[in-house]
């Protein structure tokens, strides 16, 4: 049974890899209600005092006309828009105050949110109700690589809204003249003005957000549409009723395929951008290996906004690259505070690091993503209760040795280097559901062979000594060539019932080493 799950896991991980060709998506067909109306000529609509009753009569001649999904259905409508260019431009205008706040029966009542091609405004639908109505520059409607992303948006945005994603704003209606997308109104912060005003605190909420957001990534991978995101940076993400619960305000994520336009530097299509260092490199450099709809694009973007999120800094293009990446992923991520679960930090850098990686397909997936995310966030809200002996190897390691270590991918271990002659290694074993630790310490010729052999033999009775009456079960203790090897082990439920007594243990074993000559 294991197998079977293991291989459709497999599959599934190999769908979300998968890379469509970018795509011609097909105009919005308008939802219009009431009696249609004769269209006048075009001069004579575009010189009618109510703009309004011109925007009613052009989306009932466009909802005609794409009634039949048909190729000629869309050639009927570029002629239409062409034909009556001078009153399709009159549709754009509005304001925040009466008589001409009106648009297509969405009361207008402020701003929200403005940026490189779209402002987004609060609203009263027809029904009385709240919600965000969002609004292409009137620049963007001529630009076909706008109005391609505008499209590719909108189809996302129905798809996830019929499928019920959770997380995202629901799609409540669109329309092309003018350009716009009705949907629900999420009241709260977005993730950078939650950072910026130094509301998220601790790696309780910073992974319980990341999580979360990647879940909403996630799912949208998985779905038959495959529907990817391709812009997510901390702008694009909602926190609902952030300001007054940072602890348990639901995440939205926005704009959806929102930002892919031919020749258009992919920067967002409703927030002013704040560098390209959210784009994956493909995106910017429009590498011709790395096809740009592919879920590893969406993992770059969420590993820098986690960055983000730690930090509080925007990266810029191409910091991935840097010399001292790696470094500088790993400063940020260990000068939070040590929580419960102290080697928290060490664990997210190495996940920032795997999935902002300049070749696409080395990159995790975001399915592996959310699995460390979910893993990471276990530990951290209910340490005593986490059995996966590879966190507790790591955990314990973290505090016996309280230095730098490294995570060793071809063996599956974490290690320690004295740069002398110890080296302290812990395995977590999943099947038999222990970890083991090893002790070794290599003869390099420093020291006096008499004062050697004695530290070896009192080592050989000590150390066996030292475990009794613990949770630890020698599993070898081995001098050869001067080499001394120390391995024990211990069930993962002894190391979570008693932890603290466990290492107090090892800690005694580590001195007996750090004795040698």
């Amino acid at each position: 049974m294991s197998g079977k799950h293991e291989e459709l896991e497999e599959m599934f991980n190999d769908l979300e890899k998968f890379a469509p060709q970018e795509e011609k998506v097909d105009p919005v067909s308008p939802t219009v209600s009431g009696s249609q109306h004769e269209l006048p000529q075009p001069a004579q609509l575009a010189i009618l005092a109510d703009r309004e009753q011109i925007r009613s009569l052009l989306n009932a001649e466009a909802a005609r006309i794409l009634s039949e999904p048909t190729e000629k259905a869309y050639i009927n409508y570029q002629q239409f828009l062409r034909r009556y260019g001078e009153a399709i431009l009159r549709c754009w205008y509005v304001t925040e105050s009466s008589p001409d706040n009106t648009i297509l029966g969405y009361e207008i009542q402020k701003k929200i949110g403005e940026g490189a091609f779209a402002t987004v405004y609060s609203a009263i639908d027809p029904d009385g109700q709240q919600v965000a109505l969002k609004l292409l520059h009137v620049n963007a409607r001529d630009k076909d690589d706008f109005l391609q992303s505008f499209r590719r948006g909108i189809r996302s945005m129905k798809i996830l809204t019929e499928s019920k994603i959770s997380g995202v704003a629901a799609h409540l209606a669109s329309f092309e003249i003018p350009a716009l997308v009705v949907m629900e109104l999420v009241k709260g912060p977005t993730l950078q003005q939650l950072v910026e005003s130094k509301n998220l605190k601790g790696w309780q909420n910073i992974i319980r957000i990341a999580k979360d957001i990647t879940r909403i990534i996630h799912l949208s991978h998985r779905l038959s549409q495959r529907v990817l995101h391709r812009d997510i940076r901390p702008a694009n993400i909602l926190i609902r009723d952030g300001w007054q619960d940072v602890d348990n305000g639901e995440v939205v994520v926005l704009d959806f395929d929102l930002s892919w336009h031919v020749q258009a530097n992919e920067v967002s299509i409703t927030h002013s951008t704040t560098g390209n260092g959210y784009l994956a490199p493909e995106q910017v450099r429009r590498k011709t290996d790395a096809p740009t709809r592919n879920g590893a694009v969406d993992s770059f973007g969420l590993g820098m906004t986690l960055l983000f999120m730690i930090s509080g800094e925007h990266p810029m293009q191409n910091d991935h690259c840097r010399n001292e990446w790696a470094y500088h992923v790993k400063r940020c991520c260990t000068e939070i505070r040590k929580q419960h679960w102290q080697s928290v930090g060490n664990r997210v850098a190495r996940l920032i690091l795997k999935v902002t990686r300049d070749i696409q397909s080395e990159r995790w997936d975001v399915a592996q993503i959310y699995k460390e995310l979910c893993r990471i966030y276990g530990a951290i809200n209910e340490p005593n209760s986490v059995n996966d002996a590879e966190l507790w190897s790591e955990e314990l390691l973290h505090r016996l040795v309280d230095a730098d270590y490294e995570w060793d991918a071809t063996s599956g271990t974490f290690f320690w280097d004295s740069r002398t002659c110890l080296v302290v290694r812990t395995e977590g074993r999943i099947v038999k559901e222990s970890v083991a630790v090893e002790f070794t310490w290599v003869d390099k010729g420093v020291s006096q062979f008499k004062n050697r052999s004695q530290w070896i033999g009192q080592s050989l009775e000590t150390l066996p000594l030292l475990i009794k009456d613990s949770s630890w079960r020698r599993e070898e203790l081995l001098c050869e060539a001067q080499n001394l090897r120390f391995l024990v082990s211990a069930p993962v439920t002894c190391l979570r019932n008693e932890f603290a007594k466990n290492l107090v243990v090892l800690k005694r074993v580590l001195d007996q080493f750090r004795r040698a000559p």
